[in-house]
């Protein structure tokens, strides 16, 4: 038998696809770990290729970064690690909490259908999380039609009452169109870009970053949403606010920057944002958490501009 405190961390700590189908063998018996490694390799088969999937990965993501740096929490998001219930897990360890997401984009679908009825790997699901250690366990289905979700809601087992939701969510043609349908979506990614009222144009650059970031974590089981928006940062440095304590501009910068007719500036999520009698308009191409910025303030101390012309240079 395998140490139940030893399996807590399953998950999070990434301890390998054997380790988990061994647990689940241990308390669930033969049969049922066969049945998830076969579900395993045929879900790793598509990986990550499914549309539908991949934007309701980054609609969870882009919801759960703020509060992730906000309130200084480790979330751990996986997609087909071995178990029942496996299309996206994610995972917060510190309050023992984890979210089980089986997406369905058919049409037709039912609680107890087939030779592995959908509401029994519900079930399973949910022990399985309680016998790791989870004390707060979701098992979710997410479906696109409408109907379908007014029926899985009503015919839900009443078996799986207070662990089990079912949610719509679109199946979207494009990143584009899901942008410009999904306000909530839209909301979320507004609350990663560094200007407080985006483009339209800066709103999609940030859902591609978030997807390309997602997708781009290829075969790796689990990753943390803070390991993530540092995969944003290392493709593109500047797309992606910053949360948390921001260095103040040193005393002498201030000085010198107030001191240029014209020029007004402020920091905005940790970017330094600029205008020239609100005709002109910019922001650093880096954050002010970044050792470039440092050395802009260097710059501007030591070459000390008395003129827009003479700092433009600076604030390219």
């Amino acid at each position: 038998m395998i140490n139940t405190h030893e399996q807590e961390r399953a998950f999070s700590k990434n301890q390998g696809i054997d380790n988990q189908i061994d647990f689940i063998r241990a308390n669930f018996g033969a049969s049922k770990a066969d049945y998830v490694r076969h579900k395993n390799i045929g879900g790793r088969s598509n990986e990550k290729g499914n549309s539908y999937e991949i934007f309701f990965a980054i609609s969870r993501i882009a919801t759960l970064v703020p509060q992730v740096f906000e309130n200084n929490l480790e979330v751990y998001v996986s997609n087909q690690i071995p178990c029942f219930v496996d299309d996206l897990i994610i995972e917060i360890p510190e309050k023992k909490s984890r979210e089980n997401y089986q997406l369905k984009s058919s049409e037709k679908l039912s609680w107890d259908g087939g030779r592995h009825p959908l509401f029994k790997d519900f079930e399973d699901q949910h022990e399985l999380n309680k016998k790791q250690g989870i004390t707060c366990s979701k098992i979710i289905l997410i479906v696109s039609n409408h109907d379908l979700h007014q029926t899985m809601l009503t015919k839900k087992p009443e078996i799986l009452n207070g662990f089990c939701d079912v949610v719509l969510f679109i199946n979207y043609e494009n990143l584009a169109s899901f942008l410009d349908a999904d306000l909530d979506f839209q909301n979320a990614i507004s609350q990663l870009c560094p200007d407080e009222n985006p483009s339209r144009e800066l709103l999609e650059g940030v859902a591609n970053l978030i997807l390309a970031a997602w997708v781009s974590s290829g075969t790796k089981n689990c990753i943390t949403l803070k390991e993530l928006i540092l995969r944003t940062r290392n493709i593109y440095p500047t797309l992606i606010r910053q949360w948390g304590p921001i260095p103040e501009i040193r005393p002498l910068t201030q000085k010198i920057l107030n001191s240029i007719a014209g020029f007004n500036y402020t920091i905005v999520r940790g970017f330094l944002s600029w205008n020239y009698y609100e005709l002109q308009f910019g922001r650093l191409p880096y954050d002010c958490c970044d050792q470039r910025f440092i050395k802009f303030q260097d710059t501007i101390e030591q070459k000390q501009p008395t003129t827009f012309d003479d700092l433009e240079v600076w604030l390219l």
